[in-house]
C-alpha cells in the first residue's frame, strides 16, 4: 500500500485552479476523505509561482494512494476531456524523506490547513477573498485575514500575545525565503527594508 502520494493537475490559469477547487475539491472533499485507506488529503496551488506559465493544483492523498486513484481516475479524465484540467499525473513528496516525526507533523497541519480551506470556500465567493492585511484602507480600522489567525490563535489556546507573534515571524521568514528563491535575493532584501520601516512606524505609534 502507497502511504502519500500527490497527484498533479496542470491547468492553464489561477482562474483554473479555482474552478477546479470549488467544483470538485470542496464539494467532493467528504466523499474522498471516506474512500477506504485514505487517511487524510491536502491540496496547494501554485499558479502564483512565477516560474510557471500555467496553473497547478497538487493533492496529496495519505494512506492507500491507489484506491482513491482508481475511484476517481475516471472524473479526472473527464476535466481533461472538457479542457478544465490539461493533464493530470502522479509524483512523489519534496518532504518525503524527513524524519517520522516531522513527517507526522507536516502532515497534521496540512490537512488540518485544508479542512480550513474547505470552509472558507463554503463560505466565501471567489470574488470575496479577504484581504490579506486591509480590507477597508478608507478607515482607521486595519482589518483583513489576519483577523482570522489571530482569533484563531486565541481560540486554540495560545496564551501569549508573544506567541502569535513569534507565529507571524515564522511565516514572515519563511516567505522571505520563498521569495528569494521564487524572484530574487535583491527583491527579499527590498521587502525585508519596507517591514524595517513599517516595524519603525509601528515603534513611533506606540
Amino acid at each position: 500500500m502507497v502511504e502519500r502520494r500527490v497527484v498533479v493537475f496542470e491547468t492553464d490559469s489561477h482562474e483554473a485552479d479555482e474552478r477546479f477547487i470549488r467544483e470538485y475539491v470542496v464539494p467532493k472533499y467528504e466523499r474522498l476523505t471516506s474512500i477506504d485507506g485514505c487517511t487524510g488529503l491536502r491540496f496547494s496551488r501554485y499558479a502564483a509561482d512565477p516560474r510557471k506559465d500555467h496553473g497547478e493544483i497538487h493533492l496529496v492523498l495519505f494512506g492507500d494512494h491507489d484506491a482513491v486513484v482508481e475511484r476517481e481516475r475516471d472524473r479526472w479524465d473527464e476535466f481533461v476531456e472538457d479542457g478544465l484540467v490539461r493533464e493530470w499525473r502522479r509524483t512523489g513528496l519534496s518532504w518525503e524523506s524527513w524524519p517520522d516525526d516531522q513527517f507526522e507533523f507536516m502532515k497534521r497541519m496540512q490537512t488540518l490547513a485544508t479542512e480550513m480551506a474547505v470552509v472558507y470556500y463554503r463560505n466565501f465567493d471567489s470574488h470575496e477573498r479577504p484581504a490579506p492585511a486591509d480590507a477597508f484602507p478608507e478607515t482607521d480600522r486595519r482589518l483583513g485575514f489576519w483577523v482570522a489567525v489571530h482569533f484563531l490563535c486565541n481560540q486554540m489556546g495560545y496564551q501569549s500575545v508573544q506567541d502569535e507573534i513569534d507565529a507571524s515571524f515564522g511565516s514572515i521568514r519563511n516567505r522571505l525565503r520563498a521569495l528569494q528563491e521564487l524572484r530574487s535575493e535583491a527583491v527579499a532584501s527590498e521587502r525585508i527594508e519596507e517591514l524595517r520601516k513599517r516595524l519603525d512606524e509601528v515603534e513611533a505609534e506606540l
